[in-house]
């Protein structure tokens, strides 16, 4: 049995991210142009079925931000007072840690954020430039589909009251589930946000084409020794069917099944793909 190599599990980082090139240049983009601009771009929300890489996607953009010189701040949704428990207690860290908050400070803010989204505006464009440095903030939010509308709404119309220098944009980037739109919008019967295309760009996460798939299964043995026969890629493709979780649980059972630096068979594949338990698509 070889040491694992592939990565299966909500949001572990794949030992090769692929299909996601397009999507993180895009994004490399508009960092870059923000800065300046007369008019912000619209804030981005990638969706997709769990497994999709969502949470990996999220972590890679906002490296990529950091290392554009941004503060970054991160956080889960969930439902609930969201505002109030999970986004204004990671603003307050934020603050505290540039000296624009003090202790005191701190203690009125969740509920100032949580009531007040010209608050909340003035709060994130304060972050975006404090010190006179122009750095620009960027809020990642993962699984933005679990937070309630209402509180959703509250962060939109924050968005659209901003009104950030242009050397220090304020920028959002969030993933959620393929019901994203419909969860912001509200239900039928009690419609929350009927137009919440104002303030997200929704865009899709798309599937791994079969290239990419063998790519993620091949590049990371071939880095420890160890080939895959192409009749065993075909199989663990076909059953991943472009889905990035499929792949990295398909993966890792045939995987397993090797020892040191044997090819991986189609043999594997077959009898690990008998019995592997793996995400719905």
């Amino acid at each position: 049995m070889r040491e694992p190599l592939y990565t299966p599990g909500a949001g572990r980082v794949p030992p090769e991210l692929v299909g996601r090139d397009a999507v993180l240049e895009r994004w490399t983009g508009t960092l870059s142009t923000a800065r300046g601009a007369a008019h912000l771009p619209k804030d981005v929300v990638h969706t997709g079925p769990p497994g999709a890489g969502r949470t990996v996607l999220l972590g890679r953009a906002l490296e990529l931000a950091a290392g554009e010189g941004y503060r970054v701040l991160r956080v889960d949704g969930r439902p609930g007072a969201w505002l109030r428990d999970a986004l204004a207690p990671e603003l307050a860290t934020l603050g505290l840690r540039l000296d624009l908050l003090d202790a005191d400070e701190t203690a009125a803010l969740a509920e100032r954020v949580a009531r007040l989204p010209g608050f909340l505006a003035e709060v994130l464009t304060d972050l975006a430039g404090v010190d006179g440095e122009g750095r620009g903030l960027v809020v990642g939010i993962d699984d933005l589909h679990l937070v309630d509308p209402e509180e959703a709404g509250r962060l939109g119309v924050a968005v659209e009251l901003m009104e950030t220098p242009p050397d220090a944009p304020v920028l959002l980037v969030a993933t959620g589930g393929p019901d994203t739109w419909e969860r912001l919008r509200g239900d039928g019967l009690r419609p929350v946000n009927d137009h919440p295309e104002k303030w997200f760009d929704l865009r899709p996460l798309p599937a791994l084409s079969e290239e990419e798939a063998s790519r993620a299964l091949q590049r990371p043995a071939e880095r420890v020794g160890v080939r895959w026969e192409p009749e065993a890629v075909e199989l663990v493709v076909a059953t991943a069917d472009g889905h990035p979780g499929r792949l990295q649980s398909a993966a890792a059972a045939v995987w397993a099944l090797g020892s040191g630096t044997d090819p991986v068979t189609a043999a594997h594949a077959r009898q690990a793909l008998r019995s592997v338990e793996l995400p719905a698509p």
